[in-house]
């Protein structure tokens, strides 16, 4: 904790609450309707959800029914419309492409042209006529020289960007009309459909990366700004690249404005800045940075707890807020303010609530107010979660951060709250005394208890991250030096960000620094280079 895809980089990143792609899984049940067609070239088949079409002929009949779907331009105008329901790909997926296939029935000469444009999904069903036709929207991709009996094949990787509904439009520009198989069509069986394809087994019980590389990040005590240490030079204080992430701390108590107007004061604009081509992995706590606001917008908030025994860590003492007065929605007002805060945050953000639960609870003893915050923290999660997703929040990615080192597994099972909540899973481990021996060993410790299984087979189809780790100074310099190499073995961690806190066991000395630095220059983490 505070103890603690480059945008340009294409690291496809999932969201629970749908926000962005197509990062699928994982499970391919019959009951997904979505099934593998052959695991050697790793293709998954989407089939289509709708379809029909509109015509200018027959303005007033409705197509869903027909064996058919026409389009063309002359003489009329018809338009097939296309639906399909995109699922989530697994996490670690790169390199991700989508073809739209369709099976011709009828030929076109070369000069002809075949446009499959985006439309919404919303404006549209199968009883849809031509007067309430939806917009064409962007043109995707194009085809000409269709042959009848063969499928029409078309790149629409660039519209699919994000798990859900999407929806074509097929326009034709020619002489005649053409006309392509559609569902509804039990002869041929070979209705519309999209075909996923990577360079991994998408039907795997495991994942294997169909990419390699994880972000490359930096967090420096008090939400310092990481630009400082960026440079085309390394010195003793700046590396020579941009770092890929960077990490926020923010708080329920930071607010500002006065009632009726009062908001949260975060994230801020710098933090947009900076979020233009890194990564903002942002942590909202229910703990108070100071002490805890009574009430916001004149509206009466409980009390908070206070942590003061001797055995709580350091940054998790004073005063918090119980999880369980989050999830009963005491908390909405604020909640609707942070989420309108982030739906105008001009990029995607990575979000944690409440960070490191173990940390909160190991040391209290295993009796009723442990087993509540724990259920409470679960039941808040979900609760923020959907009430996000309510208020239209849609460039959200979640992320599941824990300390790692608790040995008692109830803390992290009890408190999960569920694989669809979650699209990251992250930890923030440290070496101070140079213990384990080397920067895989560190990272190591917890991603084995994920990888045998401590929450669920779905769990391990979630991004990994350390949202913050440390070193001792003793064994920085040997550490760095391998690190690169010992996370090829730990393919699924996405993202590292190391936590430069000063006057600590694990600050960063003058070879740690140049270690890390030159640990970012190998291509695993500097994949722009």
């Amino acid at each position: 904790m505070m103890s603690a895809p480059r945008a340009r980089r294409t690291l496809i990143t999932t969201s629970a609450a749908g926000a962005a792609l197509v990062s699928v899984a994982a499970l391919l049940t019959p009951g997904d309707e979505v099934k593998a067609r052959n695991q050697a070239t790793s293709d998954v088949v989407v089939p289509v959800s709708e379809d029909t079409y509109v015509t200018t002929h027959d303005r007033h009949v409705a197509k869903g029914d027909e064996w058919r779907l026409r389009t063309g331009a002359s003489p009329g105008e018809r338009r097939a419309l296309l639906k399909f329901t995109v699922p989530k790909l697994p996490p670690s997926t790169c390199g991700v492409s989508v073809s739209l296939r369709l099976l011709a029935r009828t030929s076109t000469a070369e000069s002809e042209i075949t446009t499959v444009s985006t439309t919404d999904p919303e404006a549209w069903d199968e009883d849809t006529l031509w007067d309430e036709r939806p917009d064409v929207g962007k043109p995707v991709a194009t085809a000409r020289g269709l042959q009848a009996g063969k499928w029409a094949t078309f790149d629409v990787s660039s519209a699919v960007t994000k798990a859900g509904e999407i929806s074509f439009a097929i326009t034709h520009q020619g002489k005649t009309h053409v006309d392509f198989a559609s569902r509804e069509n039990t002869v041929l069986d070979q209705a519309p459909e999209l075909v996923i394809s990577a360079g991994a087994d998408l039907t795997a019980d495991t994942v294997t990366p169909a990419c390699d590389g994880a972000l490359w990040g930096l967090y420096r005590s008090g939400n310092a700004d990481i630009t400082a240490h960026e440079s085309t030079q390394l010195t003793s204080s700046t590396v020579p690249r941009k770092f890929d992430a960077f990490r926020r701390y923010y708080s329920f108590s930071q607010l500002t404005g006065s009632s009726p107007n009062q908001t949260v004061s975060w994230p801020s604009k710098r933090d947009a800045e900076l979020a233009r081509d890194r990564v903002l992995f942002l942590q909202f706590d229910s703990g108070c940075f100071g002490t805890c606001p009574t009430s916001f917008n004149g509206v009466p908030l409980p009390k908070p707890a206070t942590f003061t025994d001797p055995n709580v860590p350091t940054d998790f003492t004073g005063e918090w807020f119980h999880p369980k007065d989050v999830a009963s929605g005491r908390f909405d007002p604020l909640l609707k303010a942070i989420a309108k805060r982030f739906k105008s945050f001009p990029g995607q953000l990575v979000v944690d609530i409440s960070g490191e639960i173990d940390s909160q609870v190991e040391w209290m003893e295993n009796g009723p107010f442990r087993k509540a915050w724990l259920a409470g923290y679960k039941q808040m999660w979900r609760h923020v979660h959907d009430l996000f997703v309510k208020e239209g929040v849609s460039n959200v990615s979640w992320n599941y951060v824990v300390g790692g080192f608790a040995k008692d597994d109830a803390i992290y099972t009890e408190s999960y709250p569920g694989d669809e909540y979650v699209d990251w899973i992250s930890w923030d481990p440290y070496d101070n005394g140079c213990a384990h021996g080397s920067a895989y060993a560190t990272l190591n410790r917890f991603y084995s208890r994920l990888e045998a299984g401590l929450l669920g087979q779905g769990a391990r189809e979630k991004n990994y991250g350390i949202m913050e780790f440390g070193f001792g100074k003793k064994c920085q310099e040997a550490y760095f030096k391998d690190m690169a190499d010992d996370l090829k073995r730990l393919p699924k961690i996405r993202a590292v960000l190391y936590f430069d806190r000063p006057n600590m066991p694990y600050s960063l000395t003058t070879e740690g620094w140049q270690g890390y630095a030159l640990a970012g220059l190998d291509s695993y983490l500097n994949q722009d280079d």
